[in-house]
This record gives structure tokens, sequence and C-alpha cells, in this order.
């Protein structure tokens, strides 16, 4: 099971004791830095959806949109996750239909996968779970404005545009 754990204002992101990755807050309500096992990651609300993308890549790594008001579709370069709301704070994580994991949203917030994940893909969907993603309830509804223009047409801070 992952869950947070606070120091100085740095938010980690823990397993098994172990911190597997660390979060900080980006210029952007919401969005954060993210240290993945030394690599460089920004995590955002724009234009509807979240986003992941790993600093240098040509391409966000994933992006999740709303299905409808209780689900969550993720999208990697190589798998597909579905993150549904069972209840008030409470989420199931499916990929390919079956469930692979369970968490709770809010303040102690948790996620317990029962298969294999990237650890990428794991922090990730923590994150979409854990976090309030205020700028990210509909398209069009506003969200970061971090990075360039959209027009811009760049991957890096939130000026990506285009399919995965």
């Amino acid at each position: 099971m992952i869950a947070w754990s606070t120091s100085d204002g740095i938010r980690s992101v823990v397993r098994d004791g172990a911190a597997i990755a660390t979060l900080r807050d980006a210029a952007q309500r919401d969005d954060a830095y993210v240290d993945i096992a030394g690599t460089q990651w920004l995590f955002f609300a724009a234009r509807g959806g979240l986003w992941a993308e790993r600093t240098g890549a040509e391409k966000p790594a994933a992006h999740a949109t709303r299905a409808d008001r209780s689900t969550w579709r993720v999208q990697t370069e190589r798998l597909a996750y579905e993150v549904v709301r069972s209840g008030r704070n409470r989420y199931v994580v499916r990929r390919a239909g079956s469930e692979i994991g369970s968490g709770s949203g809010g303040r102690r917030a948790s996620l317990d996968l029962s298969v294999s994940v990237p650890v990428e893909h794991e922090v990730f969907l923590f994150w979409l779970i854990g976090a309030k993603h205020r700028g990210a309830k509909s398209p069009g509804a506003g969200g970061s404005t971090m990075g360039p223009s959209p027009s811009a047409g760049t991957a890096h801070s939130g000026g990506y545009v285009g399919g995965m």
C-alpha cells in the first residue's frame, strides 16, 4: 500500500515505509513537481484532464480524462486504467476490465494495488486519487495555465497539444 508522508512542505509517496517519490507544489494550485527514482516529472491539470510529463520527453506519459462524474480513464503509453469512485473518498482501480486495486482519497489517502504496476503509473494513479483537481472537472473549465500557451504545441510545463 502507498500513502502520503509530509515533512518540511514536501510530500513523499511511501510504500512499505520507503519513499518511492516526492512531490512539491508547482506554480499552479494542485500541480506538482514529482521526483520518481531521480527522474523529474510534472503532474498537472489542464484542458479538462490530468497529465504526467517526464522532463525532456516529447509527449506526456499519462493522461486522465473524466468519463463521467465518478470515473476517470487513464491512458499511458502502453496501458489503460479506469479509476471509479465507489463511495465517499473510496476508489476502485481497474485495468482491462478487472479490478486491480482500491484506494481512498482525502487527507489520509492510500492506494493498494494487487498487481504489478510501473512505479510512475502507481504514483500518477495515487496523485489522481489523493489530490483535489479543481481544474480538471470538465473540458474548458480552466485549470492549469502553466507553461506556454496551448498554441505553442510543446510538451513540457502544460503546453502539450495533441494525443498520446
